[in-house]
């Protein structure tokens, strides 16, 4: 059984597009764990009423918390053998789930990797990497290309279900509520530090909505800076485990997000800029000049980590002259 988890907050008009896409698969065994987040608008109705119309989605309600508490609530409560994250504003490809099922028992690996459209009000792009990214990879090459921009999301995945109980780590892994940028590659990469590999197909099934207003297009704001400790985390893990090639691209997404939300921070008034540009420069002062001295990095990337050297929010101020 696969089991399909949607945090759902105020999301209804999409919702029932997303939830009738998992319905409608032709891998028929899975069950839908919707969890209403302290939705203030018809969510939680539309959730109940899926549930009256087919018997394998499972409604929770609770108090707004957020989408990793939401997360965790359906991993503490789901049955399936095989975990899908599905934001409710998106939707997915009718053959999903039993391709991805098909491929790992087919080639004995716990996480099954593909592409994804990029929706926008003018039309839908399908994201892709160089074609030798693709096939069967085996662990560090998994965890490798889920720390870089290629495929760091947890909705771009299908993982067994066991890796989050038998993991070197302790505990079961679950999503940190505390970090709300970057929790889903946190998420993921601890879970896949026991896993056997990926195949990762250039097919895409997943439709990735970037409408105005939604999650991935909102602007800055402080807690965003949460994000650097996922990544800083993600670094720690990875060099702790000896995966050294993972942890350097990993120096590259922690300097690049921080340069992204300095961009952001460039916008705001100036008490903002006082207060948190420090915060970001704590964040990468321990990787730039690693970033900088990495062969394995792009000299975009090189190029930031030098300018921060220089002048964060200077170089952040150009930056967004040159956009």
């Amino acid at each position: 059984m696969v089991s399909v988890i949607i945090p759902a907050y105020n999301i209804a008009p999409f919702l029932e597009r997303c939830v009738n896409s998992i319905l409608n698969q032709t891998y028929r065994n899975l069950e839908v764990l919707l969890v209403d987040d302290g939705s203030t608008d018809d969510t939680p109705a539309i959730c109940d009423r899926l549930a009256q119309q087919d018997a394998r989605v499972r409604v929770f309600h609770k108090e707004n918390g957020g989408v990793s508490s939401a997360r965790n609530l359906a991993l503490d409560n789901c049955r399936g053998d095989y975990i899908s994250f599905i934001d409710g504003d998106d939707w997915v490809e009718p053959t999903l789930y039993e391709d991805a099922v098909n491929a790992m028992q087919e080639n004995g690996v716990d996480v099954f990797m593909f592409e994804y459209f990029i929706d926008t009000p003018d039309g839908a792009q399908v994201h892709s990497v160089d074609p030798s990214c693709y096939g069967k990879l085996d662990r560090e090459m998994t965890m490798l290309y889920s720390i870089t921009p290629h495929n760091r999301f947890a909705c771009s995945k299908v993982i067994s279900k066991k890796l989050l109980s038998n993991s070197p780590l302790p505990g079961q892994i679950r999503f940190d509520s505390s970090i709300i940028l970057g929790e889903d590659t946190l998420f993921i990469e601890q879970a896949l530090l026991g896993c056997k590999g990926a195949v990762y197909t250039p097919k895409p099934y997943y439709h990735y909505d970037q409408r105005e207003g939604s999650a991935t297009r909102s602007g800055f704001n402080e807690k965003k800076l949460s994000g650097l400790t996922s990544y800083q985390k993600v670094c720690q893990l990875l060099h702790e485990n000896g995966l050294y090639t993972a942890e350097k691209q990993a120096w590259g997404a922690l300097l690049n997000l921080g340069f992204q939300l300095g961009r952001y921070v460039a916008q705001c008034d100036s008490d903002i800029r006082k207060r948190v540009y420090p915060q970001i420069e704590a964040f990468l002062k321990p990787v730039r000049r690693k970033v900088v001295m990495c062969r394995e990095l792009d000299r975009h990337t090189k190029l930031k980590a030098l300018l921060s050297m220089v002048s964060l929010p200077g170089s952040c101020k150009l930056l967004n002259r040159k956009r």
